[in-house]
């Protein structure tokens, strides 16, 4: 199993706030804590530590890159694997399995792959612009191989 590299580790924490409190997501329409993790139905509502959010990241990332490289069916580079995870650690695990880049890239359509990551700017209906520089990252990580701070 491929797991996520420190560097991709380091690029999503850089692009979510550490989140002590538990904080309403107005884009997503998702309560967050920690890192971007997202509350499920049966879990408390609570503070954390920054040492409980970094521990729940990492079971967060785990599972996705799991997740990715389980559905990954072409070799890729360790960046392009990150940029998946990236992807799938912010837009859901779901909608990336249904994406564009995942059915390109099983294709081995890598330019079409990348391209696509400039797809999933749009939350809720809406344009999102900080989604856009998230997406043009992931996207030169991927083609790349350029982990952007």
């Amino acid at each position: 199993m491929r797991e996520m590299s420190e560097e991709g580790k380091a690029f999503i924490k850089r692009r979510e706030a550490l989140l002590l409190t538990p904080t309403w997501d107005k884009i997503g329409e998702v309560w967050n804590i920690g890192f971007g993790h997202v509350y499920k139905d049966d879990e408390p509502h609570v503070n954390i530590t920054p040492a409980e959010g970094h521990a729940l990241f990492d079971v967060d990332i785990h599972y996705r890159s799991d997740f990715v490289d389980e559905r990954i069916k072409v070799e890729t580079t360790q960046a392009m694997f990150d940029a998946c995870c990236s992807l799938a650690y912010n837009i859901g695990t779901d909608r990336f399995a249904s994406s564009s880049i995942l059915l390109y890239l099983n294709d081995a359509r890598y330019a079409d792959a990348a391209v696509s990551f400039l797809l999933y700017r749009i939350a809720k209906g809406q344009y999102v612009e900080g989604l856009l520089k998230r997406r043009a990252a992931e996207m030169v990580m991927f083609a790349e191989g350029i982990y952007l701070p």
